[in-house]
């Protein structure tokens, strides 16, 4: 059960966040940074400029430009001869939590791969860089892959700072809404609609068998209906009835008006 609800708890994360936008298509400024590369356990420290949306021309002071606008710029500090320009837009990948960018570029022999991470922080106002570019070699050692996670609120694309609350227990069933049954409750039925019942199916029973042995006896018309003069005195016997009632409530009757006065 623990296992179920965390797996729904996770899917509704994601939803959420997939509802909030890509985190990719965020738009980040372009910063400049100075901080390490690790590499067969050294440490040299770079200016960077990074600029995950577009290409910009911006250089860290007293670095020597690139000669076009670039994505990300390695400089060796105070010197005119920057070590790396990527011009290449990155291929993106949006994660739950943020976004994938590689850039890669050939100068010559030396081929630089960037694989850089953007993770959502909502503390983070401006790009956050790492503490450092990890670089390792791809197929021979004139392949370089640099990764590194950065973290901005921009990639947040609105989404929580964290997962959204598990779900409460299901709310117990209120009472049926009229209109599924009009709003009436079902009872079982009395002995008065037992009767009712039990009375028309006997008299629609009765009609239909005696209607058949008549007409298989030969009998056809009205003579085919069962006991035809007592249903035509009935009729006439109602008005009898109705006839004495209104005698009765009008206190025309008497209980002596059958008998003689001696």
């Amino acid at each position: 059960m623990f296992l179920k609800a965390s797996a729904v708890v996770a899917a509704l994360y994601l939803i959420q966040l997939a509802a909030a936008g890509p985190a990719c298509d965020a738009n980040l400024p372009a910063a400049t940074f100075n901080f390490p590369q690790m590499y067969n356990g050294n440490s040299e420290n770079f200016d960077w400029l990074i600029s995950l949306s577009t290409p910009s021309t911006s250089t860290p002071a007293g670095d020597a430009p690139c000669a076009s606008g670039v994505y990300i710029g390695q400089y060796t500090p105070g010197s005119s001869d920057p070590a790396a320009c990527i011009t290449t837009a990155p291929t993106k990948t949006d994660q739950a939590d943020g976004c994938k960018l590689s850039f890669t570029q050939t100068d010559g022999s030396t081929t630089r791969t960037f694989a850089i991470t953007t993770k959502c922080d909502t503390a983070a106002t401006t790009l956050t860089p790492p503490t450092a570019f990890t670089v390792t070699t791809g197929f021979g050692q004139s392949s370089f892959i640099y990764t590194g996670t950065f973290t901005s609120a921009a990639v947040c694309g609105g989404a929580p700072p964290g997962p959204p609350t598990p779900p409460g227990p299901p709310t117990p069933p209120g009472p049926t809404p009229p209109g599924g049954d009009l709003g009436f409750e079902k009872e079982p039925c009395s002995g008065g609609c037992a009767f009712l019942i039990v009375f028309f199916v006997g008299m629609f029973a009765y009609f239909v068998i005696a209607i058949v042995f008549n007409i298989v006896t030969g009998k056809r018309g009205r003579e085919a209906a069962p006991h035809t003069d007592f249903w035509s005195e009935i009729p006439s016997l109602i008005k009898d009835g109705v006839m004495f009632l209104f005698r009765v409530i009008t206190c025309r009757a008497s209980a002596g008006a059958g008998y003689q006065q001696v």
